[in-house]
């Protein structure tokens, strides 16, 4: 617990940032690249399923953006805690594996929430639509979960 600890405090003094601050960058820089990917394959999702489907919010590209970019920084932080928690921070010791372990998270995320909550939620509770396998959903996961651990690993590291 003690080297936990140390190793928490050396990072703080070096850069002054927490691991969840670094996680909540890197979710917004992979929430940025992966809406971009939304926006130009499948811009109905970000518009409409993502607000309205969703949260029952009114059908319109910001507030779609607005909460991607919200799921995006909270499931950075969610990164940040496997790391932390789960005792990896010391074997990801470069940007590549931090890099590689989020792209296996990323893929974890769409495996998940959007092959399967999401269209559960959105439908209602029907499993009619579950699983939802689409490659621009899985893609646009992969680029969130890559871009995360490289932000995280230079920021928080």
């Amino acid at each position: 617990m003690s080297t936990e600890q140390g190793t928490a405090r050396r990072r703080q003094e070096q850069h002054g940032i927490e691991p969840w601050q670094a996680g909540v960058v890197g979710g917004l820089l992979g929430g940025l690249l992966f809406g971009v990917i939304m926006s130009i394959q499948t811009p109905t999702v970000l518009e409409t399923a993502i607000p309205s489907g969703l949260y029952g919010l009114p059908e319109s590209s910001l507030v779609g953006w607005m909460v991607h970019m919200s799921h995006g920084a909270i499931l950075g932080v969610g990164f940040a805690v496997v790391v932390e928690l789960g005792g990896l921070d010391d074997t990801l010791d470069t940007n590549l594996k931090h890099g590689g372990a989020a792209f296996v998270y990323g893929l974890f995320l769409w495996g998940l929430l959007a092959a399967v909550v999401m269209p559960f939620w959105v439908s209602g509770g029907s499993t009619a639509g579950v699983p939802n396998i689409a490659t621009e959903s899985i893609v646009g996961h992969m680029v969130y979960g890559t871009s995360l651990g490289v932000a995280y690993s230079v920021l928080a590291d």
